[in-house]
């Protein structure tokens, strides 16, 4: 039987396609069929709405399709090429934490779509292989258009973040630094600018804030350095035993909530919560939490 989705999501389209590469066969005999003939002969000139083709040349084009002794690779070669963007779907929308996650796993796909490779004897295409690289590069830029459309920063933060990947090197690329510098900005809450014609006092109580906000920005690169080359007070065994069991983004949701502290009062940072989950201990005579 075939499987025919709702036209909503990527997904659905890559089910109906897997559903009709498995009954291809079926579907082309049931064309074929006594029964389908005569019903496709009776009404030929029915159509779904008066802009519509006519069921006899739907039914002449689905026909001239099946029996196209091409159409089972190019089949093939299409989900060939959406498995690796509906896995990529499919993982997004579980129920784990995956926001992270998804900046490298864009960045796997790309890779996977750029080395698909295609035989003469895979070719759907009567005129052989040779243009597949022109296709390939085309399907690549659509999704790395995309992959540009969805992007957030919380992606590239939380990648940048993430205990799994803290000895790649996110923190070389433009982008991702952007982003993280975007998200702790936020996190922060950048003063708003004073009216036109706020007092001499406000606009400089306003410019000291500004002042404040870059301080912290700063303070936050110089922790993030700390974490990614595994120094100073993540250095420790136990911050990244802990780690495991830590998403990107969860940090992202805690990291320097209350900002840079005192000396002597405790590490509100990346270590403090990386060291937490109701661990409590001492450091240097400073209390994690």
């Amino acid at each position: 039987m075939l499987t025919q989705p709702g036209p909503t999501r990527f997904a659905t389209v890559h089910i109906g396609l897997s559903s009709l590469s498995r009954n291809l066969e079926a579907v082309s005999k049931a064309l074929l069929s006594e029964h389908v003939v005569k019903y496709v002969r009776d009404n030929r000139n029915q159509r779904a709405t008066p802009e519509s083709p006519t069921l006899g040349a739907l039914y002449q084009e689905a026909k001239d399709v099946s029996q196209n002794i091409l159409l089972p690779l190019g089949l093939q070669l299409v989900l060939n090429c959406m498995d690796l963007v509906v896995k990529l779907s499919r993982f997004s929308d579980s129920d784990g934490p995956t926001a992270s996650k998804m900046q490298y796993s864009k960045f796997q796909v790309q890779e996977k779509l750029k080395a698909l490779t295609l035989t003469e004897a895979e070719t759907p295409w009567e005129e052989g292989a040779h243009n597949w690289p022109d296709i390939q590069q085309e399907l690549v830029a659509i999704h790395r258009h995309r992959w540009d459309y969805g992007y957030t920063i919380l992606q590239g933060a939380g990648y940048l973040l993430d205990p799994e990947y803290v000895d790649m090197d996110q923190h070389e690329d433009i982008e991702t630094m952007e982003a993280f510098r975007s998200f702790v900005s936020k996190t922060f809450h950048p003063p708003l600018p004073p009216a036109h014609d706020a007092s001499a006092e406000v606009k400089a109580a306003y410019e000291a804030e500004c002042e404040n906000l870059k301080v912290r920005c700063a303070n936050a690169e110089v922790q993030l350095l700390q974490y990614k080359n595994k120094e100073g007070m993540f250095a420790r065994e136990i911050t990244w035993t802990n780690a495991k069991r830590v998403s990107g983004c969860r940090l992202l949701g805690f990291v320097w909530q209350r900002g840079p502290r005192p000396a002597g009062c405790g590490h509100a940072s990346m270590c403090s919560k990386l060291c937490g989950h109701g661990i409590r201990e001492r450091a240097q005579g400073n209390e994690c939490y």
